[in-house]
């Protein structure tokens, strides 16, 4: 179980391989790691696979990265819904979450609701 990484002393959620497994195994996990490890992308990625909620536990600068935003809706459209709005009003950030899932379109904002590429693409993947 990965939340066990909360109980662990601090040295271990400084550990780069005992964070991955924890998130792998749980999501939001990533929650109880270090602050160096939730803003690095390769772990918030595994841990949002897994739960899309851990979102709200990465590092600062990956919540308002477009590139970090596109990659992970790209494996995981639902975590579209913990954006901020200037992300989810995003349409190359919608595209990416309607891409792999059509019913992302209603967790998006106005403009790619909007947007005939975006509306085309979930259409299509909910065909």
């Amino acid at each position: 179980n990965g939340l066990v990484l909360q109980a662990v002393p601090e040295a271990l959620r400084h550990d780069r391989a005992v964070v991955l497994a924890a998130v792998r195994q749980d999501g939001r996990a990533l929650r109880f790691a270090s602050e160096a490890l939730r803003a690095d992308p390769e772990i918030a990625l595994e841990a949002i696979k897994q739960h899309p909620e851990a979102f709200r536990f990465t590092g600062d600068l990956l919540r308002v990265s477009r590139s970090f935003a596109i990659q992970a809706t790209s494996c995981c459209g639902e975590v579209l819904r913990y954006f901020d709005d200037r992300l989810r009003d995003d349409s190359g950030v919608a595209l990416a979450a309607v891409a792999l899932d059509g019913l992302a379109l209603g967790l998006a904002g106005p403009v790619p609701r909007g947007d005939r590429e975006v509306v085309r693409t979930a259409v299509l993947q909910n065909a």
